[in-house]
């Protein structure tokens, strides 16, 4: 699965989406069994997954598939979010500097960081 999952930043074409699907469709196939697998745990009295970390990727990654490839029909769209994630990254940064703001404060200070990024100067 690990394998599997790694390719997807690299997948530029709907060629390679195919390809993708179909090795993820053979994974499944192979490995369905241990995706099923279950353990008794005697704490809570009950039975769950005994694989739990790989069911949860597998399961993430088919709840997410409708959406997964739609930046290969809309230029648009980033394959990735990692300009997101550091945008985001920065904004709680530059909270970080403000600790001692309340709530208030905060939410306005966010919109004005929006806005500011949002109108650059001229």
């Amino acid at each position: 699965m690990l394998l599997i999952s790694n390719q997807l930043t690299g997948i530029k074409t709907q060629e390679q989406c195919s390809l993708w699907l179909l090795q993820l469709h053979n994974w499944h196939q192979i490995h369905k069994g241990t995706l099923l697998e279950e353990s008794f745990n005697t704490f809570r009295n009950d039975y769950c997954n005994t694989h739990k970390g790989l069911h949860q990727a597998y399961t993430l990654i088919i709840n997410a598939l409708l959406h997964l490839f739609s930046y290969l029909n809309d230029s648009e769209i980033p394959s990735t979010t990692n300009r997101l994630e550091s945008f985001f990254k920065h904004l709680k940064q530059k909270l970080l500097l403000h600790s001692g703001l309340l709530l208030e404060a905060k939410r306005n200070f966010i919109k004005w960081y929006l806005h500011f990024k949002n109108n650059p100067s001229k």
